[in-house]
């Protein structure tokens, strides 16, 4: 049988003493590195992401081992040199590599869908079920993946732990879900619209609005983004212009027009379906 060889593709040393959140004397210094030996065939590291790494979960992707190493608390003598030891281990390898999004993708043999609720669904062979103890694991095998199991998936009404059905699933999730196959697979969803009507119907009625996108892939001069202080900002292909952003600690109190170059990973919510074109790259 063929050994599987695994390149560390992600290696983050936590520093507890110069954390930006407060830590206790206890905290322990971490080392958090991740091994993969199917990067160069998928298509979550080819955006950037991995399913190790999650805001709110991560999922146990099979092509890869998460390790993390716990080092000493900030009053130990042997704090620093742990720490400068770890970070010297792991400098060539590269940084970038986050979270995954809430988009489908390719993964070797899987698919993983990482849609609210999905795994819930005992009739689909997810690597692991959510239960009350577990959340799940969104990866599917690409066999499994089959128009059958698809209008299975959204058909599936998930019930609450206390009863009743959760709404969201079939209100937010499938529509979704439906979308991201039609542009992603287009071939396998055109087989799905002859069998299932409804897939045709979500996406023609389909609202890009509230969907996350790397900027720089939107259609300039479309629109508007909020910020958090409610200040306007336009994109023009090359400046995010605002003329009432409530900027903080600026040069200057007082100015007629802010204009940012945003750095080329910048992800902004989508206001407009006309700002959505050909070559825009969806993050959600």
């Amino acid at each position: 049988m063929e050994s599987k060889e695994y390149k560390v593709i992600y290696a983050y040393v936590f520093d507890a003493a110069r954390s930006l959140f407060k830590s206790s004397r206890n905290d322990k210094a971490k080392c958090t590195v991740i091994r993969c030996c199917n990067f160069d065939n998928c298509g979550l590291y080819k955006r950037g992401e991995c399913a190790w790494i999650g805001g709110i979960g991560y999922h146990r992707c099979p092509y890869g081992k998460y390790n993390q190493e716990t080092g000493f608390t900030k009053r130990a003598k042997s704090y620093s040199k742990w720490i400068r030891e770890k970070k010297e281990k792991y400098k060539d390898v590269p940084k970038g590599l986050g979270s995954h999004s809430k988009v489908m993708a390719v993964v070797g043999d899987y698919l993983f869908l990482p849609y609210s609720f999905m795994t819930l669904n005992k009739s689909i062979p997810f690597l692991a079920h959510s239960s009350l103890f577990s959340g799940g694991n969104c990866f599917l095998p690409k066999t499994s993946f089959t128009i059958k199991n698809i209008i299975n998936m959204c058909e599936y009404s998930p019930q609450a732990l206390m009863g009743g059905e959760i709404t969201s699933y079939q209100q937010e999730q499938i529509p979704k879900f439906i979308k991201h196959l039609s542009e992603q697979m287009p071939d396998l969803f055109e087989e799905l619209c002859k069998e299932y009507p409804r897939a045709q119907e979500e996406v023609e009625k389909y609202s890009y609005i509230g969907r996350k996108a790397l900027l720089k892939t939107l259609v300039p001069n479309v629109g508007e983004f909020v910020d958090i202080h409610k200040g306007n900002w336009r994109w023009d292909g090359k400046y995010l212009i605002s003329k009432n952003s409530k900027a903080s600690f600026m040069l200057v109190n007082k100015f007629s027009e802010i204009r940012l170059v945003p750095d080329e990973e910048s992800v902004v919510e989508i206001t407009d379906d006309s700002q959505v074109g050909e070559d825009t790259v969806f993050m959600s």
